[in-house]
């Protein structure tokens, strides 16, 4: 594939690069170059990425020289790019976004039933820095799609921060129908930045992570406190095929009482699965602190799991709890309080009640 080429890592030959990418594009929006940015150093970018009004953009390719070698530095709130429904068959790679302002506007995507997004890849992609959210996916009453996104060795740096989430779906309450944003993949992710959630699905979700996968809070850039939880799965309300949660070979570090692996609050549709979860690495600094959240009456299901710290059930209790060949310093891990309803606790295939509070 021939290229747009942009060599200079300032931010007027960056917006004359996306210039004249965009202007070597068919009638039907399918674009015959990739953007390279071929320059090693920091483009400081005083301009939003994309344009706004391009129409649909087909086989969208943006790529860096290398990870931490091209880095684009945002200092603004707004958006560092914007897509609203322009992107189809899209591609980011070997880049590094950079903030240099608190909670800067990340890579923001709205998606209607007049213009979607879908069908995207981030590939060996880093965020450094502050943020309110990394990758944002939105859209209104008539939100569609913004579907179908992988991200392949993503990175965060360990002065990464999030006041929102890193990945956030469903940016707008009260719009359930950006539950129509599903179909996500993570894989070999390196998540190891400052503080703040990592992985938000307020609407929005059917999420497989796989490969090796190593998730921490340094706390950094917030008083050397490692604080938040990896992961929230908001209650919705959620439509069919949404509430699915698959994580394999996550190395989870609970560096603090602060730090949390996940907040659950699904429905009885849901189903949340850990496979080969280890969050023992300095089990001790949570001490008896709570490890995991679970307040609704989506399934839970640890299969060949190690586990260092305990596991709250509370609300609505969960259909059932599966806990299959796994290891844990409490034997049993969870503990249930404040609970309406039947729970049953699957533990090695044999079913008991759930356990209650201790």
């Amino acid at each position: 594939m021939t290229a747009t080429v942009i060599t200079e890592p300032t931010d007027a030959a960056v917006q004359a690069g996306i210039k004249a990418w965009l202007a070597d594009k068919t009638a039907a929006g399918m674009m015959r170059t990739d953007l390279v940015f071929d320059f090693t150093g920091t483009a400081k970018l005083l301009t939003s990425l994309l344009p706004p009004d391009t129409g649909q953009l087909q086989g969208v390719r943006w790529r860096g020289g290398r990870k931490r070698g091209t880095i684009l530095q945002w200092a603004s709130t707004e958006p560092m790019l914007a897509a609203r429904g322009q992107l189809r068959n899209f591609e980011f790679a070997d880049l590094t976004f950079q903030s240099a302002t608190p909670n800067a506007g990340g890579l923001y995507f709205l998606s209607s039933v007049a213009a979607s997004n879908q069908d995207g890849l981030f590939k060996r992609c880093e965020w450094m820095g502050s943020w309110a959210y990394g990758v944002g996916l939105n859209g209104p009453a008539t939100a569609n799609l913004n579907s179908e996104i992988a991200f392949d060795q993503p990175a965060l740096s360990n002065d990464a921060s999030f006041s929102n989430a890193w990945l956030w779906s469903g940016m707008t309450p009260g719009h359930p129908q950006e539950d129509q944003a599903v179909n996500f993949s993570i894989r070999n992710s390196k998540l190891e930045g400052s503080h703040g959630t990592y992985l938000r699905f307020d609407y929005g979700g059917c999420v497989t992570i796989d490969g090796f996968n190593s998730w921490l809070h340094t706390g950094q850039s917030n008083d050397g406190v490692p604080a938040g939880t990896m992961v929230v799965l908001g209650p919705g309300p959620h439509a069919d095929g949404v509430q699915m949660f698959h994580a394999t070979g996550v190395r989870a570090e609970l560096r603090s009482k602060d730090s949390r692996l996940i907040d659950c609050s699904w429905g009885a549709a849901g189903h949340v699965v850990w496979d080969g979860l280890s969050d023992t690495a300095n089990a001790f600094k949570v001490g008896n602190g709570q490890t995991a959240t679970y307040r609704g009456p989506a399934r839970i299901a640890y299969r060949d799991c190690e586990l260092g710290g305990w596991h709250g059930v509370t609300g609505i209790a969960p259909l059932q709890v599966s806990y299959d060949s796994c290891s844990s310093k409490f034997g049993n891990p969870f503990r249930a309080t404040g609970l309406t309803g039947n729970g049953q606790l699957r533990y090695d295939t044999a079913a008991v009640p759930l356990v209650t509070a201790r």
